[in-house]
């Protein structure tokens, strides 16, 4: 763990600072059919700062964040390693971290929290509940803009 911080879990207000002194962030997660198709909310916080973004490669993350992401194959830790490695060799310039930073400004954090958190308390009321019906796209995104 000489180069690895697992922090386990921290205020949402506490959040960027950690993120600050990561070099590589990382958003894995297992792809099921509705996951393949939705937003990694933690992406838009990591990008906030900067950060270069290990995500799995799901097709709604692809087509939120393009190129702008580092991928790999839900369970490939020899692509995770790789581009791990890749990332430590190339850090980012500051000229990419304002892109990733003018990215995240593409969404409206706030208000895709407050929504989680309407979902989350939700389910604590109600847990066999179907919350598909609290998907969720804020209205900037639908601008042509």
């Amino acid at each position: 763990t000489e180069h690895y911080l697992f922090t386990g879990w921290i205020l949402y207000a506490d959040l960027h600072r950690h993120i600050n002194l990561a070099d590589i962030t990382v958003a894995p997660f297992l792809l099921t059919p509705t996951a393949n198709t939705a937003e990694c909310a933690k992406i838009i916080d990591y990008l906030s700062q900067g950060k270069p973004v290990i995500a799995t490669k799901g097709q709604g993350v692809c087509s939120l964040y393009g190129d702008h992401l580092h991928y790999i194959g839900a369970g490939d830790s020899a692509g995770f390693f790789k581009q791990v490695d890749y990332l430590f060799a190339n850090p980012p310039t500051e000229e990419k971290s304002q892109k990733l930073r003018q990215l995240a400004l593409m969404f409206d954090a706030p208000a895709l929290m407050a929504h989680e958190m309407k979902i989350i308390s939700e389910y604590l009321k109600n847990p066999k509940q179907d919350f598909r019906h609290y998907d969720y796209i804020p209205a900037n995104l639908l601008d042509d803009k």
